[in-house]
């Protein structure tokens, strides 16, 4: 969405837009505070948008709450409903879980294979970055 002009207008709608014309829908998600609760609700609540949604969740159990600072509670970073998303994701085997930058990478690749070995075109991949203050910094 950053790529499109005056990406916090209209959200909703843009992300709508975009997941319309993309083939997977991919959104890694790092904490509660990115205020894109309304479109990850959204994009599960749809089946067809469900079907193609996958994402990658920041685990924090293995990390030292010292070592960072986003401004999260690291005990409990997502809301109740991201959590019950992440539930339903899991039981379809579209959740990647990762803790590092590395782990990031090995999830987006794994995707990537997963899906040219089910020949599904992988150059409008739809990847929303569903966090403020992203500790990565960067963008897939």
């Amino acid at each position: 969405m950053i790529d499109i002009r005056s990406e916090w207008t209209n959200t909703y709608l843009k992300s709508r837009l975009l997941a319309d014309y993309t083939d997977v829908i991919v959104g890694v998600a790092e904490h509660s505070q990115g205020g894109s609760l309304v479109e990850q609700g959204y994009f599960t609540a749809l089946e067809e948008y469900f079907a193609t949604s996958h994402v990658f969740k920041r685990e924090y159990d293995t990390l030292d709450a010292d070592t960072f600072d986003m401004g999260i509670e690291i005990d409990n970073p997502y809301s109740g409903m991201q959590t019950a998303i992440f539930e339903m994701l899991d039981d379809a085997n579209r959740l990647c879980r990762w803790t590092t930058e590395d782990d990031l990478v090995e999830c987006t690749e794994a995707l990537v294979s997963g899906l040219k070995n089910n020949d599904v075109e992988t150059n409008r991949l739809l990847t929303p970055h569903v966090s403020v203050g992203s500790s990565t910094g960067r963008r897939m």
